[in-house]
């Protein structure tokens, strides 16, 4: 059974007169319609934006200060060892074990003002005019 719609499918169209136009008022609200959606595009993309650094920035703030702690608790261990290092007792221990050292005495010790200003010797004799010459 032959249709009439059928029939005009399969014919090519006639009218070499008939033009597509293009309809203003659609073109309008398509342009009205992207102008108010690409504003709230944009703030929406600058607000994720927004976001998204801010929970970088925690991240990175918190790795900082776990990296903070770390450090911290490193400094007080090195601070106790450099104590546990200087101590005397052990200084004097380690210098007589291996180096063989034995405390100083009394006449070992040397004062600054003795270095920079030494005191005149009386041992030495001052030659007297004359004397260690051949006189004539």
């Amino acid at each position: 059974m032959k249709t009439p719609y059928a029939q005009t499918l399969r014919r090519a169209p006639t009218n070499t007169y008939l033009r597509r136009e293009r309809d203003g008022r659609r073109r309008r609200e398509l342009l009205l319609v992207i102008l108010a959606l690409v504003p709230l595009a944009a703030g929406l993309l600058g607000y994720t934006w927004v976001e998204l650094q801010t929970l970088s920035t925690g991240y990175r703030i918190n790795k900082l200060e776990t990296t903070l702690h770390q450090l911290q608790r490193q400094e007080r261990h090195l601070r106790l060892e450099a104590g546990k290092q200087a101590h005397p007792a052990r200084i004097e221990r380690l210098a007589s074990e291996r180096l063989g050292l034995q405390p100083q005495t009394v006449g070992q010790t040397v004062h600054y003002q003795q270095i920079v200003h030494p005191a005149p010797r009386l041992e030495r004799e001052v030659p007297e005019r004359g004397a260690g010459r051949g006189e004539r």
